[in-house]
C-alpha cells in the first residue's frame, strides 16, 4: 500500500512538472519575439541581434515591430555577410541543405523586404504599401540587373503561398507593377538600368497573372521579359565594342 502511494505521489509530481514545462514552453513560443526583444536585443543591440529580431518580427507577423526593425536591418550593407556567417535565416531555411549559407541569407533578406512591403497591403493601407513598393522594388530590380535572381524566387514563393488575394487586390498589384512600365520604350546604353527594371517587372507581373489563372498572359509577359533581356545584352555588347 505504501509503495502504491509513493508511486502515485511520484506520478502526480511528474505530471505537474510536465504540465509546468509544457505551459512555459508554450508561453516561450508564443512570446518568443517579446522575450528576445526584452532580454536579448535591448541589452545587446548588435547588428546580429537586429537581424534576428527583424526576422522574428516577420515570422510572427508583428506589424509594429516589423515597421520598427525591418527597414533598419535591410539598410545594413553587410546584412548578407552577417546573416550568412551567423546562420540567421527564416526558419524554413535553417535545416535545408539545398542552398548554401550565403544563398539562404539572400533569400532571408528578400523575404524580409517583400513581407515589409506587402504588410500594409493586407491592412488596406494602400498609400503606405505604394510608398514602400516604389522605394524597394527598384532596389530589387537593380540587384536583378547584377545577376541576382533570389528576389524573383521569393516573389514566386510569396504569391504561391498567400492564396488570399481578392480580385480588387489583384487589380492593385497589377496597377503597382504597371507603374514601372511606361510605353513606348527603346533600349539604349543610357537606359540599360531602366530596361532591367522593366524586364524584372514583366517577370513579377507574370507571376501575378499565373496565380490569377491567366496562363496566356503569363506566357506573353515571360516572353516579353526574355526578349527584353536579349535586347539588353545586344546593346551592352555594342557599347563594349564602341571605341
Amino acid at each position: 500500500m505504501i509503495q502504491k502511494n509513493k508511486i502515485k505521489t511520484i506520478w502526480m509530481y511528474f505530471t505537474i512538472g510536465l504540465m509546468i514545462v509544457t505551459v512555459f514552453s508554450l508561453l516561450a513560443f508564443v512570446f518568443q519575439l517579446q522575450i528576445f526583444e526584452l532580454f536579448n536585443y535591448n541589452n545587446n543591440p548588435t547588428t546580429e541581434n537586429l537581424i534576428r529580431i527583424a526576422v522574428l518580427s516577420v515570422e510572427k507577423k508583428d506589424g509594429q515591430r516589423m515597421d520598427k526593425y525591418v527597414p533598419v536591418a535591410l539598410s545594413l550593407a553587410d546584412f548578407v555577410d552577417i546573416a550568412s556567417s551567423e546562420r540567421i535565416f527564416i526558419s524554413k531555411l535553417k535545416n535545408r541543405t539545398i542552398y548554401d549559407n550565403e544563398s539562404n541569407a539572400y533569400r532571408t533578406y528578400y523575404k524580409l523586404m517583400i513581407e515589409y512591403v506587402m504588410h500594409p497591403f493586407f491592412n488596406e493601407d494602400y498609400d503606405e504599401y505604394q510608398r514602400r513598393f516604389q522605394y524597394y522594388f527598384p532596389l530589387m530590380a537593380e540587384d536583378f540587373s547584377q545577376g541576382s535572381s533570389w528576389s524573383l524566387l521569393e516573389w514566386a514563393h510569396f504569391y504561391t503561398n498567400i492564396k488570399r488575394f481578392t480580385d480588387a487586390q489583384y487589380d492593385r498589384l497589377i496597377y503597382s507593377l504597371n507603374y514601372n512600365l511606361p510605353e513606348p520604350f527603346v533600349v539604349t546604353k543610357e537606359n540599360v538600368g531602366e530596361a532591367y527594371e522593366r524586364a524584372y517587372t514583366f517577370l513579377i507581373l507574370s507571376y501575378v497573372y499565373y496565380e490569377m489563372g491567366e496562363i496566356n498572359r503569363f506566357n506573353e509577359l515571360e516572353n516579353r521579359a526574355s526578349d527584353l533581356m536579349s535586347e539588353i545584352e545586344r546593346v551592352k555588347k555594342q557599347s563594349d565594342m564602341m571605341p
